[in-house]
């Protein structure tokens, strides 16, 4: 990432673990939850790429989110179970997990 814009972002953030995660069209990624919360900013997307937070009292009801291609980095609070669903075109996210 040296010399690049991915760079100041990381080092603005003080992120201490960052990495390029691509979801291939038509997948999706178990629900699981992490240790910590994760910035994100989306590098290639589409309109039908998604987060998915179940929600807490066992209804079928879900909170979906989007994370546009607009240049701003989003936190996401990935301690909570979720899953991502990516049911377009490839999507391409740098990921990054803050020093705390």
């Amino acid at each position: 990432y040296e010399s690049t814009i991915f760079e100041t972002i990381i080092n603005d953030l003080n992120a201490v673990r960052s990495r390029f995660m691509v979801l291939s069209e038509h997948r999706t990624y178990s629900i699981h939850q992490d240790k910590l919360p994760r910035y994100h900013v989306a590098l290639e997307t589409n309109p039908h790429a998604y987060f998915l937070f179940p929600s807490d009292d066992g209804s079928r009801v879900a909170n979906l989110y989007h994370v546009p291609a607009d240049g701003h980095v989003y936190w996401v609070n990935t301690t909570v179970p979720h899953t991502f669903i990516n049911a377009g075109a490839d999507r391409t996210h740098l990921v990054m997990v803050d020093a705390g």
